[in-house]
């Protein structure tokens, strides 16, 4: 009964650890229960025909499945939070191990029920507070030195392992160390050009589709040219209209800021990008589309910036998004404000909206993982855009502006320009 009940509690630790490297929570659905129902018929069927010498790679082999078809992500993603998964659980067995076994040294199955109680318990308290699911970012970045690193890891320990049991000759020992060194750079320098390859293709990528937003802004502004000139008749002839010079300016006024408005979108060409300016363009018109008005200035010519343009798209869509999601649906103003500026050394990039007053200790919390007002695990935008500006040696600048009464809080990129042939 007791095997029973601790062969139970460790499914269950099992199903719980692997939604918290994805960052979800655990539901009582079909398809957990099927896992869970799989997963204990194959331990039995293990422990009758006694070949627990391929335990591992069937009990390993369901969990991937499941991962895979449950969370989606690619086949890598899913190894990569498998092996997470691997560490993490036998870490904590292995640490519970130690301090139980002082404890119950002379009941084996007491103290197997014991440890795996006590990873039950981290599982449901501790693991999820720790966003394990960050780990997986970071790991997939550098994916290619985490698995060349492991598998150096396995194949150390194993070769160890079999010098000790087996009695392995020194001369195999000495032989392999050096390959494995070898192979281990091998990996290095691929994984190097794997990311190469990978930042040329986002270029690429960003290319097209900033070329097709990009069509279109020009497109609008062709459509939009050719009633410019009735819009200026209709401005100036405001004055024969109304009875008093004051009317006919208001409304004069009134005219100018909605052509003004409809005409604001065009200043994006000054930046003379066109993937940034097409994605830009893009991704206003998409905001637009949830009710929510943007408010763009532009003083910069050009953007000649040392981030690449896939990882400025990456960085200006959380500042959009992290807006948005702050304001829609809520009884703050509507509005996005977006300041675009430079000087003789750094572009800026500026993304404002109204939000109570937030004491600036809290503020900087935002950009730690999982810390948001917005609920749990919304707060990684923020996390991720301070990881980036670190990488790419840019800052963020967030502070609170009040006007009119409201706050507003803005958050500005700050990124270094180009240096030219001659240094300056």
């Amino acid at each position: 009964m007791l095997e029973r009940i601790t062969l139970i509690t460790e499914l269950v630790s099992v199903i719980i650890c692997i939604h918290c490297i994805y960052g979800k929570k655990v539901k009582l659905d079909i398809s957990t229960i099927v896992l869970f129902m799989i997963l204990l018929i194959s331990l039995d069927m293990i422990n009758q025909f006694q070949i627990q010498s391929i335990s591992s790679v069937v009990l390993y082999g369901i969990i991937g499945i499941y991962c895979k078809r449950r969370f989606k992500g690619s086949l890598i993603h899913t190894i990569i939070n498998l092996v997470l998964f691997l560490i993490l659980f036998i870490v904590m067995q292995l640490g519970f191990a130690i301090i139980v076994h002082p404890a119950i040294p002379n009941h084996e199955m007491l103290r197997a029920f014991v440890i795996n109680i006590c990873v039950l318990l981290c599982c449901v308290f501790i693991i999820p507070r720790l966003h394990i699911e960050m780990l997986a970012v970071f790991v997939e970045k550098y994916r290619m030195y985490w698995i060349a690193g492991i598998v150096t890891v396995i194949v150390v320990l194993v070769l160890y392992q079999n010098k000790v049991r087996n009695g392995m000759p020194t001369e195999y020992f000495i032989v392999a160390i050096p390959i494995l060194v070898a192979l281990l750079v091998m990996v290095i320098k691929l994984g190097k050009v794997q990311t190469e390859k990978e930042a040329e293709e986002q270029e690429w990528a960003l290319q097209e589709q900033g070329e097709e937003h990009y069509d279109e802004l020009l497109k609008d502004l062709r459509i939009k040219q050719h009633a410019f000139q009735n819009h200026i008749t209709a401005i100036f002839s405001a004055r024969y209209a109304y009875d008093t010079y004051e009317k006919a300016v208001a409304e004069q006024e009134a005219y100018y800021g909605r052509v003004m408005e409809d005409h604001k979108y065009q200043k994006l060409l000054l930046l003379e990008n066109k993937p940034i300016t097409g994605y830009l363009y893009g991704k206003f018109r998409e905001i637009e589309d949830d009710d929510i008005r943007v408010e763009l200035k532009i003083s910069a010519h050009g953007m000649d910036c040392t981030v690449p343009g896939h990882i400025l798209v990456e960085m200006f869509g959380i500042l959009l998004d992290n807006a948005v999601e702050a304001i829609k649906g809520t009884e703050y103003s509507q509005n996005v404000c977006v300041t675009i500026s430079d000087s003789q050394r750094e572009f800026y990039f500026a993304v404002s909206n109204e939000y109570q007053y937030v004491p600036y200790e809290e503020l900087g919390k935002w950009f730690e993982a999982g810390q948001s007002r917005k609920g749990k695990l919304r707060g990684i935008g923020l996390y991720h855009l301070r990881t980036l500006c670190e990488e790419w040696k840019c800052d963020v600048i967030y502070k609170n502006q009040e006007a009119d009464g409201r706050n507003r809080i803005e958050f500005m990129l700050r990124i270094p320009k180009m240096e030219d042939e001659s240094g300056k």
